[in-house]
């Protein structure tokens, strides 16, 4: 029994061994895989490639041969590089040797040109700074002379120097229509409206600075050009175009150059000068200044706006140089040029991305006037040549018709006073002695001119009142329309209902509408 049990053992160790054999062959068999006729082909190939290899190596040179062979060639490239030095070496030496060998004779020719050279080049300095010393002194007896030529220049032209020949004013009304229709019956013809004719005439007798708005196209620019041409003649107008980049007064009135010494004139000024002349003294002029919003005005015109605000009470003057020059323009008084009492300013504006809004103390002081879109045509009945109106006549008929309509401008105050202020005053708007006095000279030209107190009054409320409620925080278009309905039961003036006041008032309410519907 205990035989068997050996046997048995004996039997589990070598079944254990074998087992053992086959896991060490299989592990031989995955690492060679599982192709041995591959393993065969491969082997071949090793074989064939060590043959090759044995070739190759049984015809290369010894190693004691390649060596010197590299050796030998880092001393060829040496070589080269040794060669290449010397060479430009040699050209160096070669090139001062050549230097070296130039004649004794030919250096002594090119020393003497040098010297002749440097003689006149000394001769062509002094020569220079002469004609710069000579340059310098007339440009300062000229510039000392006229500082500003263009306007003393004015002062020799006899033209400019002749008193032009000027009528009286028959009647506003009778100038009104007049100077409408010479508008009308010029090449190309103007035809405006006579109530905006009417309007602007009254703005000249209540301020120095018109604003003219509207659409592009409305005829901003045509209305005071035309207007003062057929009032004044040829000659009357001036444009001046406003540019964006302008940021204080010498961009308007121009600049003194003290490298220079003369006075960089501006057609602004140049244009109150000759309003200054005999031929225009008595001529109603205008400056017209294009597109007045596309800088800032109140930056660019601050000092006119000041200069036309004391110029009502006293003469005004425009502040040019620091202290007097010689050789200043006639019309000068001392440094300052005076403002010409027969000169307006008017400012044409639109409203768009490339503009600014102007302040209010410019709306303030100024005649405001909306041109309408379209003007409609008439037959014109004026013909012959303008004959020029009297400054101090048209003045004339301005104080006249203040004095003969004082009573209807006391009227007008009381009716603002009581039907309106309070009104006005709940939506934060409110009035002084300026808009007092500008209706005081206002009202009484347009009746003085065919209006009616309703067109004068009305024209006011809306361009001076009602503006001012626009874009106004916190006002609601329901208060707009109550202080629309307020002003139409309470307006009892002469010529109908205060049709711009509540057209005005009821479109911002509807434009504020659909602000808040949107």
């Amino acid at each position: 029994m205990a035989d068997l049990r050996d046997d048995l053992e004996a039997e589990r160790q070598r079944r254990r061994a074998r087992d053992e054999r086959i896991r060490e062959l299989q592990a031989e068999l995955a690492h060679y895989g599982d192709d041995p006729d591959a393993l065969i082909r491969q082997r071949d190939e090793l074989v064939a490639q060590v043959t090759k290899l044995r070739d190759e190596m049984s015809r290369r040179p010894p190693e004691a041969e390649i060596a010197e062979l590299r050796a030998r060639a880092t001393q060829v490239t040496e070589a080269e590089s040794q060669a290449a030095y010397w060479r430009q070496q040699h050209d160096a030496i070669d090139q001062r040797l050549r230097y070296q060998l130039m004649s004794v004779g030919e250096l002594e020719v090119l020393r003497d040109e040098r010297d002749t050279l440097a003689a006149q080049r000394e001769t062509l300095r002094q020569a220079i700074e002469q004609q710069r010393a000579q340059w310098a002194e007339l440009q300062a007896k000229e510039a000392t002379k006229e500082p500003f030529p263009a306007c003393s220049a004015y002062d020799r032209d006899s033209a400019l120097n002749r008193p032009t020949a000027t009528h009286p004013v028959d009647s506003l009304a009778d100038l009104v229509t007049e100077v409408r229709s010479r508008m009308a019956s010029g090449d190309p013809a103007f035809y405006y409206e006579e109530t905006d004719v009417r309007l602007f005439l009254a703005g000249l007798a209540s301020s120095r600075l018109h604003l003219l708005q509207g659409i592009s196209g409305t005829g901003k620019t045509s209305l005071p050009r035309e207007f003062f041409k057929a009032l004044s003649g040829a000659g009357a107008a001036q444009i001046v175009e406003v540019q964006a980049g302008w940021r204080d007064k010498d961009d308007l009135f121009g600049y003194y150059n003290a490298f220079e010494k003369r006075f960089a004139e501006s057609e602004f000024t140049k244009a109150l000068y000759r309003a200054l002349l005999p031929a225009n003294a008595d001529r109603p002029m205008v400056i017209v200044l294009d597109e007045m919003n596309l800088a800032h005005p109140e930056q660019y015109f601050g000092s006119m706006l000041s200069i036309l605000e004391n110029a009502v009470v006293e003469k005004g003057y425009l502040d040019l140089l620091t202290s007097a020059l010689p050789g200043l323009p006639a019309k000068f008084e001392g440094a300052r040029l005076p403002l010409p009492r027969n000169v307006w300013f008017v400012g044409t504006a639109n409203h768009d991305e490339t503009t600014v809004a102007f302040a209010d103390k410019t709306y303030d002081r100024a005649h405001v006037q909306e041109l309408p879109a379209r003007h409609k045509e008439f037959p014109a009945q004026h013909s012959g040549s303008v004959r020029p109106v009297s400054f101090s006549a048209l003045q004339r008929s301005f104080d006249a018709a203040a004095r003969e309509f004082r009573g209807v401008v006391d009227e007008v105050k009381s009716f603002l006073d009581e039907n309106l202020h309070d009104n006005f005053a709940k939506l934060g708007v409110g009035w002084g002695n300026r808009l007092e006095r500008q209706l005081e000279s206002f009202v009484p030209v347009v009746l003085g001119a065919g209006g009616t107190t309703t067109e004068a009054v009305d024209h006011l409320v809306a361009t001076k009142l009602v503006r001012k409620l626009e874009d106004r925080f916190g006002v609601r278009p329901e208060e707009l329309n109550r202080l629309a309905e307020e002003i139409e039961l309470s307006w009892d003036l002469d010529g109908g209902p205060p049709a711009r006041t509540l057209t005005r008032i009821r479109r911002e309410a509807s434009r504020l509408l659909r602000g808040y519907g949107s």
